[in-house]
């Protein structure tokens, strides 16, 4: 009778663990993979109907299976490199980033598509002179946002001649920009000229160059296993050089990078 019972329970356990990875192994299966985008003010993404997110996923996602069709989420900047990027099994995409920007561990290990936009950082300040060289920042106070990289101004901040205030967002920054607690800001062109800055406030703002020009190209990184990172790259290709994209970005004051032919 022990034995008869010691064997019953045998039983129920390896049904159960039978059980629990079947189980597992279906959800991982039917686990949709993720677009990522850190980008959370206009264009990218808009208080009232899709924004440049909404439009670039929904075009991917034509071009992919059912099994592979991705799911947005808008994350902040430091959630998507610590929670998502600095993972090794992470299966997804992040939306327009560049390279230049991204950790150096984390930006050689995964794969960069094709650029999908043309831009360019501006320093945006409110009634300060316009640098000519990078010494002439020294003493002001730059409103950062958390986990974002300022390559050019690394040795000001390393060296105290400049003085680094995080917020979570540009909107955030803007706000306190046109309060005046910080100096200036590192914004891109585009989300700039498509930024909800308020009323009494946006006069004084100006963009203005930097004293190196600070062109980019925004790329989508793409990381998982060699066929899931196949198959999206020749669908991010073929959005990229699409008339719909074209079109979209064209809507957004936005630049795409010409393709030698676009598709339809």
């Amino acid at each position: 009778m022990k034995l008869g019972s010691r064997q019953w329970r045998l039983e129920c356990v390896l049904l159960a663990s039978l059980l629990a990875n079947t189980s597992w192994a279906e959800s991982a299966g039917d686990e949709r993979p993720i677009a990522l985008n850190s980008y959370l003010q206009p264009p990218f993404v808009m208080a009232i109907g899709p924004g440049m997110a909404d439009a670039f996923v929904m075009l991917l996602n034509q071009q992919l299976p059912p099994e592979l069709q991705h799911t947005l989420e808008n994350v902040p900047r430091r959630r998507l490199t610590e929670a998502y990027l600095s993972r090794g099994d992470f299966r997804g995409v992040a939306l327009f980033l560049s390279p230049n920007f991204v950790a150096p561990e984390i930006s050689q290990r995964v794969h960069w598509s094709r650029a999908v936009l043309f831009d360019e950082n501006v320093l945006v300040t409110r009634n300060m002179p316009t640098p000519k060289v990078w010494a002439d920042l020294r003493g002001r106070t730059l409103g950062g946002i958390l986990g974002h990289i300022y390559k050019p101004l690394t040795p000001l901040l390393e060296r105290g001649d400049l003085r680094r205030e995080d917020a979570a967002d540009h909107v955030s920054n803007l706000g306190r920009l046109c309060l005046g607690r910080v100096d200036f800001i590192v914004m891109s062109r585009s989300e700039f000229q498509n930024a909800d800055i308020p009323g009494t406030c946006a006069p004084s703002l100006s963009p203005v160059p930097m004293p190196d020009p600070d062109t980019f190209l925004r790329k989508v990184l793409v990381t998982g296993p060699e066929g899931y990172v196949a198959s999206v790259m020749r669908a991010v290709d073929h959005v990229a050089c699409s008339a719909a994209w074209q079109s979209e970005a064209l809507a957004r004051k936005l630049h795409t990078v010409p393709c030698q032919e676009a598709t339809h």
